[in-house]
């Protein structure tokens, strides 16, 4: 598809849909700055799976291990925990027989204790970033290293760490889906994170949350939430029309919401970017922050996997 007919497609979307109410709004990005959503009690997806021990220490996995095709996976959040409940429930319709499914660690869900501790400065949250982007390259070399078919898919937060790992390492894998995730975060957005100030999207207008909302979500001033923010920030201050630019990314399928609470909807000059750099499918749904992971996943790794 033309990016003119996915212009076109994204007008007519919008005319016979509504952007979701505010109480879903807030309830949805709420979920995800104070990183619970979707929490239970992590353990290794399977046991029985043999990995490398430095691997298996920075994972969970589900499959078959010795499927060609391996897809690994970057959770959104940030939250403190790597959701094993999750992960199965989002890659349900795999085909566990043909695929082999990693869960990869990020640097909050490896040592939560480093995030609740103390307020991290902005500096520290950038590196925790990084380090997260590293565990995830980590993973995904290795599996190249054997010899696998590597789909990376990232989520949210996640897919911020996905296309961080494409500047780090360029496109070394098989394919990549970035689902529900911004090429420039605006400025007003990472910089009220940074300082601990949540905001959310209304349309494409910046709004920041009512006293209201906030103490009937049970407040900001906590480590934990404080930190989730500053994550958030660390990886969304990067300007990465700026750090792709010249990157052929035609192994990339990415896939956004028209009425994303959380991240907010591509710009036009993000998708003409994406179109640049010759992706190699722009895929959109008429909804929120949830409905891309939901409506889009299965959609997104047919094509990349077919």
């Amino acid at each position: 598809m033309g990016f003119n007919d996915h212009f076109y497609k994204i007008e007519q979307a919008m005319k016979i849909n509504s952007f979701l109410n505010s109480a879903s709004d807030f309830i949805s990005i709420s979920l995800m700055l104070i990183g619970i959503l979707f929490l239970d009690n992590a353990t290794a997806a399977n046991t029985d799976v043999k990995l490398p021990e430095d691997i298996a220490n920075i994972t969970q996995a589900v499959g078959n291990p010795d499927a060609d095709a391996v897809i690994v996976w970057s959770q959104g959040g940030p939250t403190l925990q790597l959701s094993a409940e999750r992960f199965t429930w989002i890659f349900r319709n795999v085909d566990q027989q043909k695929t082999f499914l990693v869960n990869v660690h990020q640097t909050q869900t490896r040592n939560p204790q480093r995030i609740s501790d103390k307020v991290l400065s902005f500096d520290e949250a950038k590196a925790a970033d990084d380090e997260s982007t590293a565990l995830l390259s980590k993973v995904v070399k290795h599996f190249i290293s054997q010899g696998k078919k590597v789909y990376v898919v990232g989520y949210s937060f996640g897919a911020f760490a996905v296309t961080n790992l494409l500047v780090k390492d360029g496109p070394e894998a098989t394919g990549y889906l970035i689902l529900a995730s911004r090429l420039d975060m605006p400025d007003e957005v990472w910089t009220a994170y940074a300082k601990g100030i949540p905001v959310r999207f209304s349309g494409d207008k910046v709004v920041p949350y009512t006293a209201e909302e906030i103490a009937r979500h049970g407040g900001i001033n906590s480590v934990g939430i404080k930190n989730t923010l500053a994550l958030a920030a660390g990886v969304g201050y990067k300007r990465f029309t700026q750090l792709l630019n010249g990157s052929n990314l035609s192994k990339v399928v990415y896939g956004y919401g028209l009425s994303d609470q959380a991240v907010g909807t591509l710009n036009p000059a993000e998708i003409r970017f994406l179109g640049a750099q010759k992706i190699k499918r722009l895929l959109a749904v008429a909804g929120g922050h949830d409905d891309v992971i939901n409506g889009l996943v299965d959609e997104g790794l047919a094509i990349l996997m077919k």
